[in-house]
Parts: C-alpha cells; structure tokens; sequence
C-alpha cells in the first residue's frame, strides 16, 4: 500500500513538475521494492547502518541484494544511511568496506546521499572519505585514507593514527565482536 501511495503522490506532481524527483524512505518494512513498477520520478532512499554492516558478511550480503533489486527498478537511488561511531567503545571506521559500499551503491543507480554522524576525531576518516568518494567515486581510498591522516594529526602521527583504524576495525569484525550485543 505505501509504494501504491507513492506512485499516485508522484503522478500527480509530474503532471504539473514533470522535472521533479521525489525521494522516498525505503526503511524497515518498505525496505525491500515493490513487485509492480515504481514511478519514474520517485528515488528510493535505502536506509542502512552501513558502518555496522561492514562487521557481518551475511549483513553486506543482504545490502547488496537489495541495493541490486532497486538498481534493477529504479533509474536512481540513494541510501540515508547511518554513520554513526561516537556512541560505541569503539570508533566504527572500516574505510575499504565503506568505500567498497558506496561504489556498489552507484554502480546500481545511487545518486543520492543523506548520513547521519557527529563531526568529531571518533568518526575518523569517515566524513572525509564519504565527501570526497561522493563528489568522485573513482578516487582511490587508500590515497585519500593516507591524506586525511596527515591532514588531521600530522606526518609523525600517520602510521599509529592508520593503525588504530585498522586494529579497530579488525576487531569489530572478529568472531569474538559478533558474540557481543553490539
């Protein structure tokens, strides 16, 4: 029912704003697309814990399918995505699966963008990487990961500052983190 509203709401803005996209909410129980078409004007905004996801393979899996599936029946997409890192023990920085996620994203129509974060040193390079990788996401992620670090602590601090995301990133990953609630 709600992807029946949607498609009557965006009939009826093109016939007077033929040029106007509507972006949707494609979360919790509207996550998954609809079996009928899906008018052309409307952007799924696939909503996502896309700093969380990168610790479960089966969870990236699930993404993927579903960030495919709208790709397949929708011109464009988008992800309102969550960011997120200041609340946990640990900063939630995995910067390559991130990359790998946002190139997946626009290669199946992701135009669109929204995240929610806090700008401070525990959501390290994430922002910085998001920005630039949306701006061009044929960038290589390693250069900008290796341009942040010294941008934001300096020359002497880049390898324990690249060191620390990496070791924090591996743990959450780990079979030892999936035991946790977190």
């Amino acid at each position: 029912s709600y992807y029946k509203f949607v498609n009557d709401v965006a009939a009826a803005v093109s016939r007077e704003f033929p040029a106007v996209r509507i972006g949707i909410l494609a979360y919790t129980g509207t996550i998954m697309p609809p079996s009928f078409d899906i008018a052309k004007n409307v952007v799924p905004m696939m909503t996502f814990d896309l700093a969380a996801a990168s610790m479960d393979p089966e969870v990236v899996a699930q993404h993927e399918d579903i960030i495919r599936r709208w790709g397949e029946k929708v011109a464009e997409t988008g992800t309102w995505s969550y960011e997120w890192g200041r609340e946990y023990l640990l900063p939630r920085v995995d910067a390559p699966a991130l990359a790998h996620r946002l190139k997946y994203l626009y290669e199946n129509g992701g135009r669109a963008y929204f995240g929610e974060a806090m700008l401070d040193s525990l959501e390290g390079p994430k922002l910085y990487l998001i920005s630039k990788l949306l701006s061009d996401i044929d960038l290589d992620a390693d250069k900008l990961l290796d341009e942040w670090y010294v941008r934001y602590a300096g020359k002497a601090a880049e390898k324990p500052l690249r060191e620390f995301f990496r070791r924090t990133a591996q743990y959450a990953q780990s079979p030892r983190m999936k035991q946790t609630s977190f």
